[in-house]
């Protein structure tokens, strides 16, 4: 199966921003912990307070879907849970 590689960005309400920013590290933390979690990065946007960009590999689809499947419930969707996402592309799978 091809690699699964995402990236993009999201925008949070400006309540929530430093919420996320506490969490980020947690966050990425854990999801490298995923078993085919390849790369895992989350980090603030220089020009915007409420722009977080991220960029995601998993070496499958199965990979990512598990991953998206533990991330329900978690505290990191609870606090991202009304952030507008942006993909910059649709999944790539190389």
């Amino acid at each position: 199966m091809p690699k699964v590689i995402i990236k993009g960005y999201m925008h949070v309400a400006e309540r929530d921003v430093d919420v996320v920013t506490a969490a980020i590290d947690y966050h990425c933390a854990k999801a490298l912990q995923h078993s085919g979690c390849l790369l895992f990065e989350i980090y603030p946007s220089k020009q915007e307070r409420q722009m977080f960009h991220f960029h995601y590999e998993f070496v499958d689809q199965d990979a990512y879907l598990h991953y998206q499947n533990k991330l329900r419930g978690s505290a990191w969707h609870a606090i991202t849970q009304s952030a507008k996402v942006f993909l910059e592309d649709a999944p790539l799978q190389q």
